[in-house]
């Protein structure tokens, strides 16, 4: 486990414990809606040289890339969850269905079929298990199956007009967001807490996305310009706990499925400067003699301290973070903080460039393209934790 030479503090009604490096930490304000009184926990940035510690993936199971039989043929496959006795569930989108398979990958059935009936699937959606019930949302609602497949119900969103993927809780509730168009091509994201019937309980945050995608008019025609910014960002463990971030400052909080919030913690990351670089990266297709610096965008001054998908929660409950790295970083691995369900930072190192859809046990599920056949595949690791 690795020390960190930091000064952290956690303040409560009933204690302040206080562990000071010999300088004070500057830490920016609160961007990110910590509500009064809540116990807040700081730490110094770990550099990325001293980052020497990595954490190891270990490919367990690999499901799909069968032409012959199609219940292991994926198309546009977008999700998985997985249930607490190891059965995964896949999100084939192009083939309009949910494939099931046990624990050692041999399919089970099918869920769902091509439609836009009672418990059919049209377009693509994500997947969330709660109280023993699989959760989709997609086609502007939200459908519910018992995890043998049998079809419960579908409920209109009547709120949005598209849920991002959900996070099943222990109550049957799910924790999901979605997306409010602002005037100047920003949006604000919505954090909430919805019922099996899609109906919103409970709003845990509201957040300007500064990041997104621009169509700029030129002389020339029109630019495709990817803005970087603050990109809020959640994640939700299976026993209740919910986070939350803006992902401009290294900051996160941490709450239960009710809205009480638990502690809020800071790290003093420095934001590097948005460079001439960083703006010429951020335009995906520019035409003859467009130049990047005299687009019409208001680019911030400061990249993120956070990457886009930047929380992500293991099967034991810990809290992985993602601080940003430049565009410029060629490596396969990336920076990575660990904390405990209770704030406690477990890890600073590195691990491989990776972003898990679910996670069960020491076991995180992603979908994959093999390289030698091209088609797509669920594979699962075991993660190798060196804390």
């Amino acid at each position: 486990m690795l020390f960190l030479a930091a000064c952290a503090f956690l303040f409560s009604s009933l204690s302040l414990v206080t562990a000071c490096s010999p300088e004070p930490l500057d830490f920016p304000d609160w961007t990110i809606p910590v509500p009064e009184g809540t116990p807040v926990i700081e730490y110094a940035s770990v550099p990325m040289e001293e980052r020497t510690e990595r954490i190891e993936l270990v490919e367990d199971l690999v499901i799909g890339g069968d032409t012959e039989d199609s219940n292991y043929a994926f198309y546009r496959a977008s999700d998985i969850e997985v249930a607490a006795d190891g059965r995964i569930f896949v999100h084939d989108t192009g083939n309009h269905r949910v494939q099931v398979f046990d624990g050692n990958g041999a399919y089970i059935r099918t869920i769902g079929r091509e439609g836009s009936g009672p418990g059919e699937i049209s377009r693509g959606g994500r997947l969330a298990i709660a109280a023993g019930r699989l959760a989709r949302s997609g086609d502007s609602r939200l459908s519910v199956w018992t995890l043998e497949g049998e079809h419960l119900g579908d409920s209109q969103v009547t709120f949005a007009r598209s849920l991002s993927r959900p996070f099943g809780l222990p109550d049957g509730s799910l924790v999901a967001s979605y997306q409010m168009f602002n005037d100047d091509q920003t949006t604000q994201v919505h954090i909430v807490r919805i019922s099996a019937e899609a109906e919103e309980i409970y709003e845990y945050a509201d957040l300007r996305n500064e990041a997104g995608i621009l169509t700029l008019m030129t002389e020339t025609g029109p630019v495709i310009v990817e803005r970087p910014g603050a990109s809020p960002a959640f994640a939700a463990s299976s026993s209740g706990r919910v986070y939350i971030t803006l992902g401009d400052e290294y900051q996160v909080l941490a709450l239960m499925a009710a809205g009480e919030p638990r502690w809020a913690l800071r790290v003093a990351w420095t934001r590097s400067p948005l460079t001439t670089q960083d703006k010429e990266a951020a335009v995906v297709r520019r035409l003859p003699d467009t130049v990047v610096d005299r687009l019409d965008v208001d680019w911030p001054e400061l990249n993120a301290a956070l990457s886009r998908n930047s929380l992500s929660v293991d099967g034991h409950g810990n809290l992985y973070v993602f601080p940003r790295v430049p565009h410029t970083w060629e490596r396969e691995e990336r920076p990575v903080d660990v904390y405990s369900p209770d704030g406690e930072l477990l890890f600073a190192g590195m691990m491989p460039d990776f972003r898990w859809m679910a996670a069960l046990d020491d076991y995180v599920y992603v979908i994959e393209t093999d390289p030698d056949t091209e088609e797509q595949v669920v594979v699962r690791y075991r993660i190798v934790e060196p804390f």
